[in-house]
């Protein structure tokens, strides 16, 4: 096995041990400047309890979860242009995340090689549920409930991605 996926298998995904297919579409991507010294995310809203998948080269890097899709892949735009603005000398704040590589995990080392190497990052997408079964009583929506965890733990594992891909761990 390895974290290959074709869109054939995004658009009719089997949740391994379980009966559930999910019906995932593009909804955007994060791709490289002009330069490949920043990137921007392009992407559409899906929500909530959203499952998202992102994709380079035809294999699955990571699924996640989220409560909006357009709010993580934002913070994962912030994140990859920061580390890349301190790569070169560019960045002027104190965040010990980005200013010390050692804490660095996969993502914060290889998505910025990624868009520096001209490629796009794909993003995929589907909700979960509806608001009435994935909501929490502190927050609007919570994409860590149990159930939404289970679904992208499941596929983590089935697809290698803490092995093959970006992810850190299974949730």
């Amino acid at each position: 096995m390895s974290n290959a996926i074709t869109n054939g298998e995004l658009s009719d995904l089997h949740v391994p041990g379980s009966d559930r297919i999910l019906k995932m579409e593009p909804v955007g991507c994060v791709e490289p400047n002009g330069s490949r010294t920043a990137c921007k995310a392009l992407v559409r809203d899906v929500g909530p309890c959203a499952l998202y998948c992102e994709i380079v080269h035809g294999n699955a890097m990571k699924f996640g979860t989220a409560g909006s899709v357009i709010n993580r892949e934002r913070l994962n735009e912030g994140t990859i242009n920061n580390i890349m603005a301190f790569q070169d000398g560019r960045y002027l704040g104190r965040n010990r995340k980005i200013t010390d590589p050692t804490t660095y995990d996969k993502y914060k080392r290889l998505a910025p090689q990624v868009i520096r190497s001209g490629e796009t990052i794909e993003i995929w997408a589907v909700s979960l549920s509806s608001a009435a079964q994935c909501q929490h009583p502190l927050k609007k929506y919570d994409a860590r409930c149990a159930g939404c965890k289970g679904v992208e733990g499941s596929l983590n594992d089935h697809f290698e991605t803490i092995q093959f891909g970006w992810a850190s761990r299974r949730n």
